[in-house]
């Protein structure tokens, strides 16, 4: 992090030396945990706008710029009406793209422990737990982020049909 901010010639030298003296397995395990960090840091900040959502609806607070609704004010103060908006909605041509990119082919296993991870921040963030009921929580959340670790993202061998 620290060569991120400060772009030091001489951290950039050190990470250098230690990444090249990585062993392939080694390489393979660090990029790994790169990719989980990353990755359970998405989810954390999925969780946080889902709060932050949540809690603008309950305070009242105007439509979010760039959402339908935040549209649809805007093209009502534009001056048009429902009946415009339903005549150029019925002109557009709303056409859905499919992909298979490799980063979202995952295995179910997979699926399943992010699934079980996100609802315990979910519940977490409820609040209102006892500090028995929060160690329970926190315990789930780390035997979920270990039961990720353990689970191969990519088969060493081919399934057997």
């Amino acid at each position: 992090m620290r060569q991120r901010r400060e772009d030091d010639p001489a951290i950039r030298n050190e990470l250098r030396k230690i990444i090249g003296g990585l062993t392939p397995t080694e390489a393979v395990v660090v990029i790994r945990a790169f990719s989980y960090f990353s990755h359970l840091a998405n989810m954390a900040e999925n969780e946080h706008h889902i709060r932050r959502t949540r809690a603008h609806a309950l305070a009242g607070s105007p439509p979010k710029v760039g959402s339908l609704a935040h549209a649809f004010d805007q093209l009502e103060q534009s001056g048009l009406t429902a009946d415009d908006i339903t005549k150029l909605l019925g002109e557009v041509l709303i056409s859905p793209v499919l992909t298979a990119h490799l980063t979202e082919v995952r295995r179910r296993s997979t699926m399943r422990r992010e699934i079980q991870m996100a609802d315990l921040l979910d519940r977490l963030d409820g609040g209102g737990w006892t500090g028995e009921e929060l160690a329970e929580l926190h315990a789930k959340l780390r035997r979920a982020v270990l039961g990720l670790w353990q689970t191969n993202v990519l088969r060493q061998t081919r399934p057997h049909c």
